[in-house]
């Protein structure tokens, strides 16, 4: 769930990076969470829950969901896909 979560992210990233006009290195849109930290394992809180996959014993979590923010959203950006 979180890997497609993290896919999602680089795609929409990658899409939002091709449809704006070349930034500089000041204005890339960037988005970050509080939730993850490099080299880090998943937070338990946010791994899926036995609820919504009950037949999976990897499911151990409470599927809250990652905090997320972003900045510098390129002009004319109607939608993104996180």
């Amino acid at each position: 769930m979180i890997a497609s979560r993290i896919g999602a992210i680089a795609a929409s990233t990658i899409a939002l990076g091709f449809a704006a006009a070349p930034a500089t290195a000041a204005e890339l849109f960037s988005i970050k969470s509080s939730t993850f930290a490099d080299g880090k394992m998943m937070p338990k809180k946010v791994a899926n829950s036995k609820a919504n996959a009950p037949t999976n014993a990897n499911c151990v979590g409470d599927n809250v969901s990652p905090e997320f923010s972003w900045s510098n959203v390129p002009d004319g950006t109607k939608s993104s896909l996180f």
